[in-house]
C-alpha cells in the first residue's frame, strides 16, 4: 500500500473526530512541523523529487520562505528564544544540525533530533549524535554549538531527546543488549530514571495550549481545576510500528 505522500493533519483537542488536511502549498510530503513559541510562526520540512527543504511561514499556512539550503533538510524545532534548528546535510555525507543557517554541531558525526531547553541557567541545544556500532548519544551545548558535552555514554542507544515544558527534566528513549525503555534524566542532579518499557519512533513532551483548554474548560486552565499529568507533566510517545 502506497501512503505517500504525507500530509499535514489538525484536529480540534475538544473534538476528537474532527481531523481534516491541514492546507499547505506543496505537493511534496511533509516531513516535520514546528511552531514558535507564541504560535505565529510555523517551519515544515518538504520533500520533493528525493531532496527535502526547510520553510517557513505563518502558522495559517501562508507566506513560505525556504530557509535551508543543505541537499536534505528534516526535524524543524524553534527555540524559545526564536532561532530555529533543523538536521541537514546530503544522503552521502554525514548530517548536522543547523541553526538558523548555520552548522553546529561537530562535523563528522551524524546528528539527529534536536530538541531545546529553556532552563534556569539559559537556553540549552540537546540532539543525538551518532557513535560506534550504530548507537546514539546524547549532547547538550548552548544555541550556538558551543561548550559542548555528553549526556550518555557507553549506555547503549540514546535517541529522540524531549526537554519537559519547566526545563528541569530530559526525555529520552534508551536502548541496550539486554533492556530498552522511555527514560527521564535530571538536569539538575544529573540522575537517570527509566519510566517506562517500551520505545518509540519519536518523542515530544509539550504543555496543552491554554487556548485548548480553556476552549475544552470553559475556564482559564490557571482557573479550572485540571489534572497536571494532562497539561504537561507526561511525555508523548509515538509508538514503532
Amino acid at each position: 500500500m502506497n501512503y505517500l505522500p504525507y500530509r499535514l493533519f489538525s484536529v480540534d483537542v475538544a473534538k476528537p473526530d474532527s481531523e481534516k488536511e491541514f492546507p499547505l502549498p506543496f505537493k511534496g510530503s511533509i516531513y516535520g512541523v514546528a511552531f514558535n513559541h507564541d504560535r505565529t510562526k510555523m517551519a515544515i520540512s518538504v520533500a520533493n523529487f528525493g531532496r527535502s527543504a526547510i520553510y517557513v511561514g505563518s502558522a495559517k499556512g501562508t507566506d513560505f520562505t525556504k530557509v535551508s539550503d543543505t541537499e536534505l533538510a528534516t526535524h524543524p524545532v524553534f527555540s524559545p528564544s526564536g532561532k530555529l534548528a533543523w538536521i541537514g546535510g546530503s544522503e552521502q555525507g554525514t548530517q548536522r544540525v543547523y541553526v538558523d543557517g548555520k552548522p553546529v554541531s561537530p562535523n563528522g558525526f551524524t546528528a539527529a533530533a534536536p530538541a531545546f531547553c529553556s532552563t534556569e541557567d539559559g537556553i540549552f541545544l540537546v540532539y543525538s549524535v551518532q557513535t560506534g556500532g550504530g548507537n546514539h548519544d546524547l549532547v547538550m551545548s548552548n544555541e550556538k554549538g558551543q561548550g559542548l558535552q555528553r549526556l550518555t555514554q557507553n549506555q547503549g542507544s540514546n535517541p529522540y531527546p524531549a526537554c519537559s515544558p519547566d526545563g528541569r527534566m530530559l526525555a529520552f528513549f534508551r536502548e541496550t543488549k539486554s533492556d530498552k525503555g522511555l527514560y527521564v534524566l535530571s538536569l539538575k542532579r544529573w540522575t537517570t530514571t527509566k519510566i517506562l518499557g517500551q520505545t518509540g519512533e519519536s518523542l515530544r513532551w509539550e504543555p496543552l495550549e491554554k487556548t485548548a483548554k480553556k476552549r475544552e474548560t470553559g475556564k482559564d486552565p490557571a482557573e479550572a481545576k485540571v489534572n497536571a499529568g494532562e497539561v504537561c507533566d507526561t511525555p508523548q510517545v509515538k509508538k514503532k510500528k
